[in-house]
Formats: C-alpha cells, sequence, structure tokens
C-alpha cells in the first residue's frame, strides 16, 4: 500500500552520522597555521591529575576527567581549530560541598572536542551553575559507544543541571556546529547527592540548539523530580527548557550503536516542569532504526507539567522500528501540551496518546500551514484512561490511521474547526474512529475525512462508533456550512458493549451508555452503514446495560448520507436499536428538523434499507418542517417502522417528509410501529422501482399509520404497489391500524400506465389478511387505489378486507366517515372485497357524508363474511372491468359466505354503467345475504335498458325502509334461483323502481322459495312476476302489470294492497284473503285494489280466506261482510265483474276452527261448517284418560276446507 509522504521531509538515520562527519571533515580540513587557544581558568580539577596548567595548546588527553569550576569559579574554553580529546568534561561540580560556577565557550571552525569515557562524558551544572556554549562550527564528538559505554547498564551521556539546586544551559549555536553524544541528554535532574545538591531545591536545565545547529544523542529523560539519589527524595523540582530556532537547526534523537530505544522523556514527577519550543525551521527527529527498538516522545508523566510547542515551520518528526514510535502528551498522572502554529509539523508517530493513564494532555494545531502526519496505520488516542483534548483549527491538517476518544473510562475533547482545517483517517482493518467517552465537533468548515483505501475495506472492518461501550458518554457535532465527516464502512451511535480484558476495560457491566451525533446549520456526514443504540453485548456484558442515542439533523443544508458501497453495489444500511433480548437494548431519539436531511442509498447503489426499531429497544423518530426530510436515492428502498420486538414511532410534521421509499414498513416481525404524517406538506412519495407500498402491523408485528391534517402520501406511477394492514402468513398475530383524518390528508397509490406487454401490476391492498387490519379515512381524507396498467398479466386493481390464510383468521375494518372523505378503488378492474375465506370477517363503516368509489363491491365471500354500514355516506360503483363485467355490489358471494349492508339516514349506494357490461346488486349469491335500507337511503342502479340488476339469492333478504332501490329499465329478481330462500320487504314509505320484478322467478322460469312484502310503500315496474314458490303481500302500492303464479296476499294481518297495473294469473296461482275479528264485533279484511281500467285475468286463481286467532267464521259469515266485493274491488267506483270469477276456486281455513264443507261463489257468498279446535287441555285430558303417552304438545294447523 502506498502512503502519502509527509510535506516536510523527515531526518533519516543516515543523517545522524552525516551530522558528525561534517563536523569532522570541518575540523580535519581548517589549516594548522590558524590554531586557536584552549583556555582553562579558575577552579578546575582533574582524574588523573594531568597539568597545572593545561598547555595552550590542543590537548590529547583521553583517560582525563576534567572538572570546571570545582566549588568556585572555572572556564574551559576552545577556539577556532583546535582539538581536545578528554575523557569526560563536567562544568560546575562542588568541592566539600561548595557549588561550583562555570561559563565556557567552544567555538569556530574546525574547532572539535572529544569525549570518550566511560562515564557520564559531559555535565553542565553538576552542584552549582554553569554554561556552555557551542558555536560557529564547532564540534563535540561523544558518540562512539565502545569499551564500557557498550554495556546496556552503562550511561555514557550528558547532564545539563544534574542535581537539585544546581542550573545548567547548554547551547548549539551557528550553521555546522554540531554535537553528538552516545547514551542520552538529561536535563533537569532533582538528584539529591549529599556532596552538593540542595535540599528542597530545583534543577534548572536549559538546552539551545540555534542558528542551524545540530545535536544528536540516543535519548533524553529530562526534568526530572523523583530521582532518589544517595537520600530520600523531599519537596526537590526540576525544570527543563529545551529550545530549537532556525533553518537546520535540529535535535536527532536515535540509535548510534549502544542499542537503546530512541526515547525524550520530558517531565516527570509532580514537582517536574518543562518547556520544548520548535521555531523557525527547527527540527527534533526522534528515529529508531533497530527493528527490536522503539522510539518515544513524552511530554509530561506522573504529575510533571510540560509544555511544547512547535511553530514557525518548526517540526517533529517520528520513526520506530518494530516496536513503533509514541507520541505521549500528559501520560500516568502528568500534564502535557503540545501546540503546533505557524507552519509547525508533526510526522511518523505510530501510537499518539494525549491525556493517557491518568494524565491530563492537549494537542493543539492552528494554522493552515500547520499539520501532523502520522502513519497510516498509527492510533491516535485522546483521553485513554485520562483526559486528553485535540484541536485543529485555522486550516490546519492532521492524518492518522485511527482516532480514539476517551477509551476505558477516559474523557476525550477533539475539536476540529475551520475553512481547511482536516482530520484524515485510514488504518484498515480496524475502526477509524472512536468516540467512547467524550466528544468531537467538527465545525466552520473543518473535515474528517476516513474514506481512504476503500478498496481495502470491501472485505475488512473500517468503521467509525460513537459512545457504543456500556457507562460512557460520547457525543459527535458536525457544525456549519462545509463542515463535514466523511467515513466508509460503518458509522454506529450508541451501544452497550460490555468487556473487562487483562490490561484493559471496555465498557462498564450494567452499565447505561449515552451517545449524541448532532449535525446542524449546514453540515454533514457520510457514511456507507449506520446503526444507532445497540443493546448489551459483549463478553462482559450481564443483560441489564441499555444504550442512549441521540442524533439531531438540524437546519437547511445539514445532512446525513447513508450510500451503501458502490464499490461493489452492497447495500445502504441504516438500522436502530440493533441487538438487546428480552425488551432491554437501547432508546434512540432521530430528529430531523428545519430542513435537514437524512439520505438513504446512492445512484450506484440498488438498495437502501432503514430499520427504525430493530431487535429490541424503543426509537422515536422525528422529521420536522419544511425541507426536511429522509430521501431514498437508490432503486429499491425499504423503511421499517418497529421490528424484531423493537417498537418505534416516527413522526413527519409541519411539512416534513420522507421520500423515493419504495417500501414502508410499520411493525414488523413481533415489532410495534407507528408513522404519523401530520400537517399539510407533510408526506412521503413513494419510489419508481417495480415493487413498493405499505405494510402495516405484519408478520406478527403490530402497526399504526397516521395520515392527518393535510398530509400526503404518494405512491403513484409504481410498477407493483401494495397496501397491507395488519396480515400474517404463518399464523402471526398482527395488528396494523391505518388512519387518514383532516382535509387533504391522501394515501395515493397508482400503477405506472404501462404498455399490454409490461410485468406491471395494479395497486391492492390486504386489510386484515391473516391478521386484525383497520383503516379510517376521516374528515376529508383519501384513500385512493388507482390501476392503470392493462397489461393480461395485471390484477384487478383491489383493497380486500377480512382474509383468512393457512388457518389463520382475518378480521379487516375500515370506516369512511365526514364530508369529503373518500376511498377510492378505481382504473383498471377496481374492487372492494370484505371477508373471504371461511374464517375473515370485515366491516365496512361510510358514515356522515364520506364516499366510496369501485367498480365491484364484495361483502362476504367463499365463506367469509363481509357487512357494510352505510350511515350518511355514500357507495358509488361504476364503470367494468376487462372481462365485461359491470359495477356491482355483492352480499354473500359463494358457498358459506354470507354479507349483509345497513344504510340509513339518506346514505346512497349508485352502481352505473354505461357500458354492455351493466350493474349488479346481488344479496347471498351462493351464500346469504342481509341487505337494510332505512331513513331515506337509496339504492340506485344506472345502466343501459335491460343492463341493471338486482338479484336477492341464496338465504337473503333486502328491506327498504323509508327508503328507495331505483334500477330503472333493469330488472329485480327475489329468489330467482332454485333452492334459493330469499325475502324483499317495503316499509315506511320506501319505494322501488325497475322495469321487471321477478319474485321467485326470472321472466317465467321459475326458482326458489321467495317473499316481496310491501307496507306503507310503492313498488313501480313494468312487470311484477311472482313464481311458483313466490309470495307477495303487504299494505301498499304496486305499480305494475302482474303476472302470479305463487301466493298474493294483501295486506299485513290483514290489510290493503292497490295494484296499478294488469293482473294475470299463471298456472298454479294463489290468493291469500285474511280476516280478524278487531275485538269489537266488528271485523278486519284484507282488500285487494285494483286501478279502474287494469286488464284482469283471474283464470285457475286459488283463493283461500284465512281466519286468523280465534276468529269466528261462523259469526263473520252471519255480518255479512263476507262477499268478494268486500276483498277484491277497483280502487274507487264500480265492482269488478264476478265473471272473472268463473275460473277460480275457493278454499278457507282458520286457525282456531275447523272448517268442513265450504262453498263459496262470487253471487252466492260463502257456505260451510266450522267447530271450534279443542283447547291443549282437554286433548291432555282425552289422551291421558286413554293411557296414551308421547302426545305433541304442537298441533298441526287443520287443512282448509275447498269449495270446490
Amino acid at each position: 500500500m502506498r502512503t502519502r509522504r509527509s510535506a516536510v521531509r523527515p531526518v533519516c538515520p543516515k543523517r545522524l552520522s552525516l551530522l558528525v562527519a561534517q563536523a569532522m571533515l570541518m575540523w580535519l580540513a581548517a589549516p594548522a597555521t590558524e590554531a586557536g587557544v584552549i583556555e582553562l581558568s579558575g577552579n578546575y580539577w582533574s582524574d588523573p591529575w594531568y597539568a597545572t596548567p593545561f598547555p595552550a595548546g590542543d590537548i590529547y588527553q583521553p583517560n582525563v576527567h576534567l572538572s570546571v569550576g570545582t566549588g568556585g569559579n572555572g572556564t574551559f574554553s576552545m577556539g577556532q581549530l583546535t582539538y581536545a580529546s578528554l575523557r569526560s568534561l563536567a562544568y560546575a561540580v562542588s568541592n566539600n560541598g561548595v557549588a561550583g560556577s562555570s561559563t565556557s565557550t567552544i567555538s569556530g571552525p574546525g574547532t572539535l572536542l572529544e569525549l570518550t569515557g566511560n562515564e557520564g562524558r559531559l555535565t553542565v551544572g553538576g552542584f552549582g551553575t554553569a554554561s556552555l556554549t557551542l558555536a560557529d562550527g564547532a564540534a563535540i564528538h561523544s558518540w562512539m559507544s565502545g569499551g564500557g559505554c557498550s554495556n546496556v547498564n552503562s550511561w555514557c551521556g550528558v547532564n545539563v543541571a544534574g542535581t537539585a539546586g544546581s542550573e545548567g544551559t547548554f547551547t548549539l549555536t551557528g550553521k555546522n556546529t554540531s554535537a553528538a553524544f552516545v547514551h542520552g541528554i538529561d536535563i533537569a535532574h532533582a538528584y539529591r547527592d549529599p556532596n552538593g545538591s540542595v535540599s528542597g531545591g530545583s534543577a534548572i536545565g536549559h538546552l539551545n540548539v540555534l542558528d542551524g545547529a545540530h545535536l544528536m544523542s540516543e535519548y533524553s529523560y529530562s526534568s526530572d523530580s523523583e530521582l532518589t539519589g544517595w537520600q530520600t527524595p523531599g519537596t526537590e523540582s526540576s525544570h527543563a527548557s529545551i529550545l530549537i530556532n532556525g533553518a537546520g537547526s535540529a535535535w536527532a534523537i536515535g540509535n548510534l550503536g549502544s542499542d537503546r530505544n530512541a526515547v525524550l522523556s520530558l517531565g516527570y514527577g509532580e514537582r517536574a516542569t518543562a518547556t520544548l519550543d520548535i521555531e523557525n525551521g527547527g527540527t527534533l527527529a526522534i528515529y529508531e532504526s533497530d527493528i527490536f527498538r522503539y522510539s518515544a516522545l513524552r511530554l509530561g508523566a506522573n504529575g510533571a507539567h510540560v509544555t511544547a510547542n512547535v511553530s514557525g515551520g518548526g517540526s517533529i518528526a517520528m520513526q520506530g522500528g518494530t516496536l513503533g514510535s509514541n507520541l505521549d502528551i500528559g501520560a500516568n498522572g502528568g500534564f502535557g501540551t503540545l501546540n503546533v502554529f505557524n507552519g509547525g509539523k508533526l510526522s511518523g508517530a505510530q501510537y499518539i496518546g494525549v491525556g493517557t493513564h491518568g494524565g491530563t494532555g492537549a494537542l493543539l494545531i492552528d494554522g493552515s500551514t500547520s499539520s501532523a502526519t502520522f502513519l497510516s496505520g498509527s492510533f491516535l488516542d485522546i483521553g485513554n484512561a485520562g483526559t486528553g483534548r485535540l484541536e485543529i483549527t485555522g486550516g490546519a491538517g492532521l492524518s492518522a490511521g485511527v482516532l480514539n476518544i476517551g477509551l476505558q473510562g477516559g474523557d476525550g475533547t477533539v475539536l476540529l474547526s475551520g475553512a481547511g482545517s482536516r482530520l484524515t483517517l485510514s488504518k484498515t482493518d480496524n475502526h477509524r474512529f472512536n468516540i467512547e467517552n467524550g466528544s468531537m465537533t467538527v465545525s466552520d468548515g473543518a473535515v474528517l475525512d476516513a474514506t481512504a483505501d476503500a478498496l481495502t475495506c470491501l472485505n475488512v472492518w473500517c468503521g467509525n462508533v460513537i459512545g457504543t461501550s456500556a457507562g460512557y458518554q460520547a457525543s459527535l457535532t458536525v457544525t456549519g456550512a462545509g463542515s463535514r465527516v466523511s467515513v466508509i464502512n460503518s458509522l454506529d451511535v450508541g451501544g452497550a458493549w460490555a468487556e473487562i480484558g487483562s490490561g484493559y476495560v471496555n465498557g462498564t457491566p450494567g452499565g447505561i451508555s449515552s451517545a449524541s451525533l448532532t449535525v446542524r446549520d449546514g453540515g454533514k456526514v457520510e457514511s456507507q452503514y449506520a446503526t444507532v443504540g445497540s443493546g448489551p453485548n459483549g463478553p462482559s456484558a450481564i443483560g441489564t446495560e441499555h444504550s442512549f442515542a441521540h442524533v439531531l439533523l438540524q437546519g437547511t443544508g445539514s445532512s446525513w448520507t447513508v450510500s451503501g458501497n458502490p464499490l461493489n453495489n452492497s447495500n445502504a444500511w441504516f438500522a436502530t436499536n440493533s441487538g438487546g433480548s428480552d425488551g432491554v437494548g437501547s432508546s434512540v431519539d432521530l430528529r430531523i428538523l428545519a430542513g435537514a436531511e437524512l439520505i438513504m442509498g446512492s445512484t450506484g447503489v440498488n438498495t437502501a434499507i432503514m430499520k427504525l426499531g430493530w431487535q429490541n429497544g424503543a426509537t422515536t423518530a422525528t422529521v420536522s418542517g419544511a425541507g426536511s426530510r429522509v430521501l431514498f436515492a437508490s432503486q429499491y428502498n425499504e423503511l421499517h417502522i418497529g421490528s424484531d420486538q423493537a417498537s418505534a414511532t416516527l413522526n413527519v410534521t409541519r411539512g416534513g417528509r420522507v421520500d423515493g421509499v419504495s417500501n414502508l414498513v410499520i411493525g414488523f416481525n413481533g415489532g410495534n410501529g407507528t408513522a404519523i404524517f401530520d400537517g399539510a406538506g407533510s408526506g412521503a412519495s413513494g419510489s419508481e422501482w417495480k415493487y413498493g407500498g405499505i405494510d402495516v402491523g405484519v408478520v406478527g408485528g403490530h402497526g399504526r399509520l397516521q395520515i392527518s391534517n393535510g398530509a400526503v402520501l404518494d405512491f403513484r406511477e409504481v410498477r407493483n404497489v401494495a397496501l397491507n394492514v395488519g396480515v400474517s402468513y404463518e399464523g402471526e398475530s398482527s395488528t396494523g391500524t391505518l388512519s387518514i383524518s383532516g382535509a387533504g390528508s391522501q394515501l395515493l397509490f397508482s400503477s405506472q400506465a404501462a404498455p399490454a406487454s409490461s410485468d406491471a401490476q395494479n395497486p391492492w391492498a390486504a386489510i386484515g389478511f391473516g391478521g386484525v387490519g383497520q383503516v379510517s379515512v376521516l374528515n376529508g381524507g383519501l384513500l385512493s387505489l388507482i390501476g392503470q396498467t392493462s397489461a393480461e398479466t395485471a390484477y384487478s386493481t383491489g383493497l380486500y378486507l377480512g382474509i383468512d390464510i393457512n388457518g389463520a383468521s382475518g378480521t379487516g375494518t375500515a370506516t369512511v366517515s365526514g364530508a369529503g372523505s373518500r376511498l377510492q378503488v378505481a382504473g383498471v378492474d377496481g374492487e372492494i372485497a370484505a371477508g373471504m375465506g371461511t374464517l375473515g370477517s370485515a366491516q365496512v363503516s361510510v358514515l356522515n357524508g364520506g364516499r366510496i368509489e369501485t367498480t365491484k363491491f364484495n361483502l362476504g365471500l367463499d365463506g367469509g363474511h363481509g357487512r357494510l354500514l352505510a350511515d350518511g355516506g355514500t357507495v358509488a360503483l361504476s364503470g367494468q372491468w376487462r372481462n365485461g363485467e359491470g359495477a356491482s355490489l355483492r352480499l354473500g358471494s359463494g358457498a358459506g359466505a354470507s354479507g349483509s349492508a345497513q344504510l340509513r339516514n339518506g346514505a346512497a349506494i349508485t352502481l352505473a354503467n354505461a357500458g354492455e357490461g351493466g350493474v349488479l346488486l346481488s344479496v347471498g349469491s351462493g351464500g346469504s345475504g342481509v341487505l337494510r335500507a332505512d331513513s331515506g337511503s337509496a339504492i340506485t342502479l344506472i345502466a343501459g335498458a335491460g343492463k341493471a340488476v338486482a338479484e336477492i339469492n341464496g338465504v337473503s333478504s333486502m328491506v327498504l325502509n323509508a327508503s328507495s332501490l331505483s334500477a330503472a329499465g333493469g330488472s329485480v329478481y327475489v329468489g330467482g334461483q332454485g333452492g334459493d330462500s330469499a325475502t324483499l320487504k317495503l316499509e315506511n314509505n320506501a319505494s322501488l323502481t325497475a322495469d321487471y320484478v321477478g319474485v321467485g322467478t326470472r321472466y317465467g322460469v321459475d326458482g326458489g322459495n321467495a317473499t316481496l312484502i310491501v307496507n306503507g310503500s310503492t313498488l313501480t315496474a313494468g312487470t311484477l312476476e311472482i313464481g311458483a314458490l313466490g309470495y307477495v303481500g303487504g299494505n301498499g302500492t304496486l305499480v305494475a302489470d302482474i303476472i302470479n303464479r305463487g301466493v298474493f296476499n294483501p295486506g299485513n294481518s290483514p290489510g290493503t294492497l292497490v295494484i296499478d297495473g294488469d293482473f294475470i294469473n299463471g298456472l298454479g296461482g294463489r290468493l291469500v284473503l285474511e280476516v280478524e275479528s278487531n275485538g269489537a264485533g266488528g271485523y278486519n279484511i284484507d282488500h285487494l285494489l285494483f286501478k279502474n281500467g287494469a286488464a284482469l285475468d283471474f283464470s285457475g286463481l286459488k283463493i283461500s280466506f284465512h281466519f286468523l286467532g280465534a276468529t269466528d267464521p261462523n259469526a263473520f259469515n252471519a255480518s255479512g261482510l263476507f262477499d268478494i266485493d268486500n276483498f277484491i274491488d277497483y280502487q274507487g267506483a264500480g265492482d269488478i265483474d264476478h265473471g272473472l270469477y268463473s275460473g277460480v276456486s275457493f278454499a278457507a281455513e282458520s286457525d282456531g276452527y275447523t272448517i268442513t264443507d265450504f262453498r263459496f261463489s262470487a253471487d252466492g257468498g260463502a257456505a260451510f261448517s266450522a267447530q271450534p279446535v279443542p283447547e291443549p287441555g282437554a286433548y291432555a285430558m282425552l289422551l291421558a284418560g286413554l293411557g296414551l303417552v308421547g302426545w305433541r304438545r304442537r298441533r298441526k294447523a287443520p287443512a282448509p276446507a275447498r269449495a270446490d
């Protein structure tokens, strides 16, 4: 894998040795005739003793240690082109406890000091105050590591202010000035030594590398306030300052052959302080080339306070061996701050810890030319079991592999702010950022980019997490136009992971976590997948963990895009409440407000799936405000709300939207889902993909969809779109509720107007399909399914309620109520079916001005049970199907089916079709049906001549009470099929209008048992035909020519029936005339009245007089009323010609008398014998006396006496 090179060229290990070689060559090349002077003055001491005074020329004494300023002031200075070789050199040491002092200079091109001893080779301020300046091209060579310095436990380095109470300054200045030291350069060690340290004193050390000078060492442990020495430490303190200033100035720390780790440790101990300043092109390079070693820069540990500044083109460059390179800022209880600004550079670290293991640290990078370029596989920890802060501002940049914030209970804060400010993360096979406990803010145009190396991440984890460990709190805020967080793989917000391992902690067993993602004011987040709020997980989880996750997208231009991966076409995936069990999981609050967007999928990805509430837990999601929306951008898209034991609520209000969704699923597989779309401008739209629709409470789920106050869900122009409410397939318990309420509130479905060869389907809806489903359209709402596909393979456009499946009952309910409310199933082959299958039942209500529109309406099919209540509402059925079937209303179709319809308070049912299919109202077609219309309700059939049909078949009935049935030009059949037992009643000023009415017959072909009762009402038809098993009676008016082969019974115990039309009696025709005592000496009798001018043919008519109850036939005959003209007459003047009765036979029967020898003629009246029937008590005594048992208490009515 290729990695991006740092903009600052690092100092490589080879350059470390070049620095030494340059100094040697300069010294060797200088002319000997220009030799300078070596000056030794004041207090000094050597071991072994060398000479007094030292010679003025070059010195070669590699076995001599020289101490300058011993118990007083001393100077050892070297001029241009001089050479000295000593074992070791110390400035400012004590003599008998008296501190020394020294100010010395080694300068000039070619000047060289060699130190070769096996102990500490250079001390500046051992016991006292000293300064050493190396200048103007001079060099110190102390890098040779032979002899005792090769021992791993030896130390042959440099001490600057090495004891408590001492102060030392070591300055290197000038181009080509250089110093190279084996082992370390230790600055400001508060060592407590009885030979001269100051009890409670401070060690103060200064190291300055200036104006192009070069310094080399293998390591440095500086500002240590806790070295014990020979005495127990007390209140001693230390302070070290390091300054690397000027172009070309460099301190290179690396292995020169002594097999040591390359380390700069700055600040150790509670009373230790230090500063590090790298300015104006200066460089600190820490390199370890040994594959078994590491490099490290440590700023502040164990209570120390350290501040480091890298500015003005200064840089820190690091490289490690196989054990890595570490940058630690504030560790183990220490306090560290690293400021990078004004062009400062950091590079090369593999592990960067800012505030770790009880420490407090800050890494602050500012300015458009400032940067930190860490290794692509590096780990940047901000607050790992400590408190850390990272700021990238003013256009600065930082690149690393992984960013961790607040690990192991630490507290981390990251601020990425300002246009051009950029954080780049690139590690593979690991998360790229993890905010475990803490916060990150990306603001004012800054960018976090974690999208590098996308191909490698196809098969490995490169995700990103916010607050996924139990017991912690984490947040990510992206705010301001141009601010962006872009990641590959997943962005996970909120979880409850718990793992306690050997030496590390990741989450608290039983803990509660809180995580938030906030995107506002034009900020953007981009990921390929996302999970928000996951339940208990991890090897140490005990199951009671819980996570609270909050996502806020707010403001125009603010967005979170979950794109999927176009490189392998993997689905865009967004889920809340993943994991957890037994109702324990997570709680999620998702808000999209004030014009913000959550974008699912992309053009390069086929499928986008969003699950709000998945696998236990609870989610509340809100999309509110104009321009706020969830936008699905792939070809096929799903939005699930409440599935797999989780519960979720989606609120879309005040102009919020969900657009481009193929399938909206609310309550799935044991989940509980609620979706509320409320207010004008609020709503949802479907995608143009071939499949789509809305599922509410399916496959064991429980769902509710509310569309109110002008909201619109538009799923039109979809090739195959469906609505499922309360649907199960394998016996799961599913419940679904759909409510559309308020003027302008609409749910719209339509298919594409596709060519005949297309695979497109017309929309359909299942309400209570193996489950319980309820649909309400209220107060001006609209539910519309429009079929536009006429392909031969296209199904009908249908809405189906209450359907059983696989042995599971289905219950469906639809209510359409309120002025302007409409349920519309129209277009190609529109159909509504309520109650299908032996375990299917449905109730449809259209109330208070509501309206239902379709072509075919079936109530009770194939053993199912369907009911219609129309109370002040309208059912409008129109058009015809592709197969030629016209508009129809069927109640109880098929064996075992039952259907009922009740109309009241002015309800209306209209069937209209100008096509050849006509219209059909069928009550009980193979099943049973009941239709009742009350209080001004109307049923109207409109079709071409002879094309309107109303039929009452099976065991069925129709009652028109103060209501009407109009089939002008059409036919009404009552019991027109064999085996029928049908009834039609007209009551209280009801009306029926048709061209033909058949009672027990269809145009001369007799059918089943049929009854027509007309009470206080009017039947108007061209022809009223009564079949052999037909019965007509009542107190009403029949405006029709009558053909009677059945039973005609005027009145209703008894009453008057008026016939405005001709009467023709057919074979088997009968007329029943009833007589009943009024209890006051008078009688009520049936009257059959014909309009004047009616053509009457009574030939073959059988007239039977029926005496009701206890009416005495003898007394009635004696009254003189037993006259045919009292029973049958014209309405108005004149009697019917008695000659018309010549072909009539007469009979009589009584409920309370046995009539024998009955004779009757129109002119002569009646003659008969009538004896009372014995009371049941008399029979009982008679039978008991005869010893008979088994007497049947219910006696048979006596056969009528006939007059032949």
